[in-house]
């Protein structure tokens, strides 16, 4: 993950390196939208004393028309595009209600005080569920996922929030779970079987949870539920470098061969409860809300 970013921060560098050959002095140059790439492409030719023209993207100028002065406006959730909407129409002095997104009021319920959760891996939508509940004072085990570095990010930011993070290899999930009072999850894609679709090595610990009879509470918005039921597509491998990194080559011999699973499957009686955007479901539950919300034709083969 590492070297991949430093390819990405390497090629974008490169392209703002070439604002000097393309950007002359005294010229008119439009841009549209907000842009991070473009921003630091016109940065570095800052002193070629260019004019710049920002068209406005689609939300700002929408934003003026629609929203109205004194109004009272209500939103769900924490969205980017509609921060960004509602950002560019503040000088209209408009009324905001913030409605809870789904993770912050289920939190809310499903999180008591001294409790010890654990979750695994890096989720933003985890992260939001646990950062609602900083208030019940409860402790957290963040157990590694496939990118330790973001799990460790997840980790500063929740302490940050006033959370009790211990952080652990996912070698010693088995070995703290029988002190563990629930399991949170974020997963991939939901099954209208309710089983889940998440990130690899997840199985171990839901595995773990069932022998310990620990609850697992399962993060899965709606956009989440799938209508496919055959998940051997889903038996993709990512970069051998992401399970044996490349600093410790000498754990490797030649006839070694590297797999790494992206995705991991839990079965239905993995899961106990599943949290969406209606609030909380039972694994039995899920093919109800797939009648609701699919049409037949899109998962009866």
């Amino acid at each position: 993950m590492r070297q991949e970013r430093g390819e990405l921060e390497s090629s974008i560098s490169s392209i703002c390196a070439q604002a000097k050959e393309h950007v002359n002095g005294d010229e008119l140059i439009l841009t549209y939208g907000a842009s991070a790439i473009a921003e630091r492409f016109l940065r570095a030719a800052a002193h070629r004393k260019y004019k710049l023209i920002l068209a406005e993207g689609a939300e700002q100028s929408e934003a003026k028309e629609h929203v109205n002065g004194d109004e009272l406006i209500l939103t769900y959730g924490a969205s980017a595009i509609a921060e960004r909407f509602l950002r560019a129409a503040a000088h209209r002095k408009y009324k905001l209600i913030l409605a809870e997104g789904a993770e912050q009021s289920e939190a809310k319920e499903h999180v008591n005080g001294d409790e010890l959760i654990l979750t695994y891996g890096a989720s933003a939508i985890a992260e939001r569920f646990l950062r609602a509940a900083a208030h019940r004072k409860y402790k957290l085990i963040l157990a590694e996922g496939a990118e330790q570095s973001e799990s460790h990010a997840m980790a500063n930011r929740l302490s940050a929030a006033g959370v009790s993070v211990t952080v652990i290899s996912s070698a010693s999930i088995y070995a703290v779970m029988s002190r563990v009072n629930k399991v949170v999850i974020s997963v991939k894609a939901a099954m209208g079987g309710g089983a889940v679709l998440a990130e690899a090595g997840l199985h171990a610990v839901t595995q773990a949870a069932r022998h310990y009879c620990v609850p697992v509470l399962a993060l899965a918005p709606l956009y989440k539920l799938s209508p496919v039921h055959d998940v051997s597509h889903f038996n993709a491998y990512a970069a051998p470098h992401t399970a044996l990194p490349y600093e410790r080559h000498e754990l490797a011999t030649d006839n070694m061969h590297v797999y790494a699973p992206m995705y991991d499957f839990a079965p239905p009686d993995h899961i106990t409860l599943f949290i969406t955007n209606l609030g909380g479901s039972s694994p039995s539950y899920m093919y109800r809300m797939l009648s609701e919300l699919y049409d037949l034709n899109d998962y009866v083969f």
